[in-house]
């Protein structure tokens, strides 16, 4: 093999190589806005779910109260 079609042949590698780089570059580009954007969403519902947990602890609440009383006011629930 000559030095010509070897160095030949190592240009035709980088230029792989650097079509692979610059596809890899725009995925991770991608994947990158995407983990943003999943971020920006749980930082966003970052109060809703405590206000779902306030809302459930209240219902629970006032069900084991009924639950509790029910014996003593009749015609509720047996």
């Amino acid at each position: 093999m000559t030095l010509s079609k070897e160095v030949n042949d190592l240009k035709v590698q980088v230029v792989k190589l650097e079509t692979r780089f610059d596809s890899m570059e725009k995925y991770l580009s991608a994947t990158a806005r995407d983990v943003r954007a999943i971020r920006d969403a749980a930082l966003s519902v970052k109060g809703g779910w405590k206000m779902m947990v306030l809302l459930m602890s209240v219902a629970a609440a006032i069900g084991a109260l009924a639950a509790k009383i029910a014996p003593f006011v009749g015609g509720m629930a047996r």
